[in-house]
């Protein structure tokens, strides 16, 4: 449906810096925004998110609480050893 309404300046442009962001149309961006501020829910474009290897790990994965807690220990231990 079209149809004429005023918007302010500045958030005329937040909108339009949000749809330049994202890669999405200023109308999609318009609807998405409306839609979410009438209690709406609109499903977000995916997100590819860069991943890298690590390399091994330093730990075995398979003891990671029982190092944790051992680190802690440690900690608490150097703190103890800091006040006294």
């Amino acid at each position: 449906m079209r149809t004429t309404v005023d918007i302010d300046d500045d958030l005329m442009r937040k909108i339009a810096d949000q749809a330049q962001k994202s890669g999405r149309s200023l109308k999609k961006t318009m609807n998405d925004i409306i839609s979410r501020g009438l209690g709406g829910t609109r499903s977000a474009a995916p997100v590819e998110l860069p991943a890298w290897g690590m390399g091994r790990p330093l730990y075995p994965i398979d003891r990671s609480w029982e190092i944790v807690a051992e680190f802690e220990q440690d900690d608490v231990r150097h703190e103890m050893e800091k006040g006294s």
